[in-house]
């Protein structure tokens, strides 16, 4: 009798049985936590992509992130007490590894259907305002004095385009109807404007707000290439943050109560810019 009460008080002494831990893991995984207490979310840095598109997203010369919607959502991040990392990714490789599940966000994309489909989008970051083209000086002869997007589109000058880039979907619709020669280029803006300076094509569309940045920068470019503004150009398009499906949504939910909080609509202009 002795010898069992024995054993039986050293099973007890041994410490927690191994069940008693399994359940402390699955009620932290089904509460969401990590071991140290913190929502599994919060363990690591959320990883913020984005790619050389100024004065939207630059790389400084100390190698940090910086431009306009990056300091914004470096605003909103620190808000919503999101800890946060950036990290420069060619533009088409960001829709791959969100599509593949990465744990992280592009800054400033638009929203479309199908991208809808794949990815959760925060509340607006900024607002564009409506698009404008860049075209040689050398075809406006060949345009009316001033043109829409409609003639350009129905014209026979070869339009230039960014792979995987969206204009806004009413724009990206009226270039599927026209169906415009073009020339689609893998890379980045400026890769863009050069190319059209250069007459690989004759012109293409492009933020107001980059197009004076860039212009006012670059003699050659503003030599070579001229600024249209579209009458029937559709309204501004709303730039967010893009995540994968694996960023939680109590995650989405804190980015989005952080804009809600900071107020007001974005600014469109850069201070300084010409």
């Amino acid at each position: 009798m002795n010898a069992s009460r024995n054993d039986r008080a050293a099973r007890d002494s041994s410490g927690p049985a191994p069940w008693a831990a399994i359940l402390v893991c699955a009620c932290l995984l089904l509460c969401g936590m990590d071991g140290g207490g913190r929502p599994a979310w919060a363990a690591t840095p959320l990883a913020i992509y984005y790619f050389p598109r100024p004065p939207y997203y630059t790389t400084e010369a100390d190698g940090q992130a910086g431009g306009i919607l990056v300091e914004r959502v470096r605003a909103v991040l620190t808000q919503a007490g999101i800890d946060h990392r950036f990290v420069a990714v060619p533009n088409k490789r960001v829709l791959l590894l969100l599509s593949q599940g990465a744990a992280a966000c592009g800054v400033g994309w638009l929203r479309t259907r199908q991208r809808e489909a794949m990815f959760r989008f925060s509340l607006p970051i900024h607002r564009d305002q409506p698009l404008v083209a860049l075209a040689r000086a050398a075809v406006l002869p060949r345009l009316s004095a001033r043109p829409t997007l409609a003639e350009l589109l129905g014209s026979d000058l070869v339009l230039g385009v960014i792979d995987g880039f969206s204009y806004g979907e009413a724009v990206d619709q009226m270039i599927s109807r026209a169906n415009p020669a073009r020339q689609v280029v893998t890379g980045e803006v400026l890769r863009l404007l050069q190319m059209t300076a250069a007459g690989r094509c004759d012109w293409m569309l492009i933020n107001p707000l980059e197009a004076r940045w860039q212009l006012g920068r670059d003699p050659d470019l503003a030599r070579a290439l001229r600024a249209l503004e579209l009458p029937d150009a559709p309204s501004s398009n709303p730039r967010h943050l893009m995540c994968s499906q694996s960023v939680a949504p109590e995650v989405m939910e804190r980015i989005d109560q952080a804009i809600l909080r900071m107020e007001g609509e974005p600014s469109t202009t850069i201070p300084g810019a010409p």
